[in-house]
C-alpha cells in the first residue's frame, strides 16, 4: 500500500501534518480543496488502491477504458460527499474559533473529523489524479 505523504505543516500548527487532529486543535489553517487536490497530486501517492489501478490498468481495449472511467465516476461522487461533509466541518472549526473556544474545539471531535476528510479527499484526488494519468494513455486495442 503507497504511503499518504502529509509533509506539510504550518508554523502554528506544533509540527503536526494537515491530516492529523492536532493540526487543527493547535490552530492551522484549513485547507482549500485546491490546495489538498494540489498537494496530492504533487505526491507520489496513488491512493489506497494501488494494485486495483494496475491490474484495471492492464486489461485489453476498450474494457480498460470502461473500467477506468467507471471508477472515476464512482470516486467523483465519492469526492463530492467528502468535499461537502470537510466544507461542512471547516465552517464549524472557524465558527468556534472565531468565538475563541479551543477548549471545546479540542472535545467537540471536529479536528477528528477534519483530519479524517481531508484525508478522505487526499486520498480521492490522488486515485482521480492517476485515473486521469492513465486514461491519457491507449493502451494497445490488440493486448
Amino acid at each position: 500500500m503507497g504511503e499518504i505523504m502529509h509533509k506539510q505543516t504550518s508554523p502554528e500548527s506544533g509540527g503536526y501534518s494537515y491530516g492529523h487532529p492536532w493540526y487543527y486543535i493547535k490552530g492551522g489553517d484549513i485547507l482549500s480543496a485546491e490546495e489538498i487536490e494540489a498537494n496530492a497530486i504533487a505526491s507520489t501517492y496513488r491512493g489506497y488502491m494501488p494494485d486495483d489501478l494496475d491490474r484495471l490498468d492492464a486489461l485489453a481495449e476498450p474494457r480498460r477504458s470502461q473500467e477506468l472511467r467507471a471508477l472515476r465516476g464512482k470516486f467523483r461522487i465519492q469526492l463530492d460527499r467528502d468535499l461537502s461533509r470537510y466544507l461542512e466541518i471547516a465552517v464549524q472549526i472557524a465558527e468556534m474559533r472565531e468565538a475563541g473556544d479551543a477548549e471545546a474545539l479540542k472535545g467537540s471531535g471536529l479536528p477528528t473529523a477534519i483530519s479524517l476528510k481531508h484525508n478522505h479527499l487526499y486520498n480521492d484526488y490522488a486515485i482521480l489524479n492517476e485515473i486521469a494519468v492513465m486514461l491519457k494513455q491507449q493502451a494497445d486495442l490488440f493486448d
